[in-house]
């Protein structure tokens, strides 16, 4: 059971993190002479929140592969 509630508990909070990271960008980047650049770093923090977002996806996916698999070998 521990690999499952470890499993959930780090898609939880890459989940968390990229949503916050995804709300947030704005503030993230400050305002930068070159437009071009901002640009640039928003893009990159967009792309990082959704690289976690997958990698808290695959947790996610992994813990109910674990669970389902508990109870198939509790049977």
């Amino acid at each position: 059971m521990t690999p499952v509630l470890i499993s959930a508990l780090v898609a939880a909070g890459f989940v968390s993190l990229s949503l916050w990271g995804l709300r947030n960008v704005e503030e993230l980047v400050p305002e930068r002479p070159s437009m071009a650049r901002r640009d640039k770093e928003l893009r990159s923090l967009k792309r990082g929140a959704r690289s976690c977002f997958l990698i808290g996806l695959l947790f996610a996916t992994w813990a109910v592969v674990l669970a389902v698999n508990l109870v198939l070998d509790s049977r």
